[in-house]
């Protein structure tokens, strides 16, 4: 690691999940890092109590670059991520890259995703996600097969029209300035980081994908389940017809109008042919766009489902 090159931070924001952020740190400290990266690590906790000091501890004892530790004790998503956008601009960085505490890296990830911003200097870069469940969790087959845990597969160095912090590199031009990044409408909701690409890609930016080592997200089991499934597709749904409305206006409500009929003839034709071939996936997808096509909807209106909202918090 080069100590004289310009500083490269990655941020990981979490709440109340400790084990999970121990993996997280600790696939962080095995990556393979180019000779001429300078690099370090921010980590926002952002539960009430500040849940993950032993977990950053035992960090400390493996990593070889600099770990800043923050406590943002003000509920949501959005206010933990701005937190560790002022982190980084504040020690100076070219880049900041996002990935969840819920997620491990590969060792060449880093590596990967430099290569390609360093081809796209002025572009974010994006990335997959691979969501797996564990072989012993109890979710059949049918569920484990389901597109809403699949990844998205995309032409290496294509343009994209959404980016997600689950994988993502913003540059030297986001970090400029003191504003907030990401918006408070969607502290408690999600979808702050599609809000955020959005108003991007309207200024002219550009979102490049990288197709190099993927992140990986190991499923809680709990989200096995049609319930959960539903609940994502309503909340992903109310959030993107949000963020349509509110970076277009007028025009993006002819928009969110035009997805929903498409959304919804997705879901009634996927359901359809779940039925007619027996097939427990494909019905599953089908839930999962029925829910989309619904939250698309009532987005429209600024309803949301509150999926990030923290039990002490107003």
């Amino acid at each position: 690691m080069d100590d004289t090159a310009a500083l490269t931070v990655i941020a990981v924001c979490t709440v109340a999940r400790p084990e999970a952020l121990r993996a997280c740190l600790a696939s962080i400290a095995a990556l393979h890092l180019p000779l001429e990266v300078n690099l370090a690590l921010v980590v926002v906790d952002n539960s009430a109590g500040g849940t993950s000091q032993s977990a950053l501890e035992e960090a400390r004892a493996t990593l070889t670059l600099p770990l800043y530790a923050l406590h943002e004790p003000r509920a949501g998503i959005v206010y933990a991520r701005n937190a560790a956008v002022q982190k980084a601009r504040a020690l100076g960085a070219q880049r900041l890259l996002f990935i969840d505490d819920d997620e491990t890296v590969d060792p060449q990830w880093l590596a990967s995703m430099l290569r390609t911003a360093d081809r796209y200097p002025h572009d974010i870069i994006t990335g997959a996600v691979r969501e797996y469940f564990a072989p012993q969790d109890n979710v059949p087959p049918w569920m484990r097969g389901a597109r809403v845990f699949k990844p998205l597969v995309r032409v290496n160095e294509s343009l994209c029209t959404a980016a997600y912090t689950g994988n993502l590199l913003l540059p030297h031009g986001v970090l400029v300035g003191d504003h907030p990044l990401f918006d408070l409408n969607f502290n408690h909701t999600g979808g702050e980081d599609e809000a955020f690409a959005m108003q991007w890609r309207k200024q002219g930016g550009k979102i490049r994908w990288c197709a190099g080592e993927w992140v990986h997200s190991l499923i809680p089991p709990s989200r096995g389940r049609m319930a959960w499934v539903l609940r994502r597709g309503y909340r992903g749904g109310s959030a993107w017809s949000r963020a349509v409305r509110l970076h277009h206006g007028s025009l993006g409500l002819m928009r969110v109008s035009a997805y929903a009929v498409l959304r919804g003839g997705r879901a009634v034709m996927t359901l359809l042919a779940g039925l007619l071939t027996l097939d427990r996936c494909r019905l599953v997808d089908g839930a999962f766009f029925t829910a989309q096509t619904l939250g698309t909807c009532v987005g429209i209106f600024g309803l949301s489902l509150n999926e990030y909202q923290r039990k002490d918090a107003p």
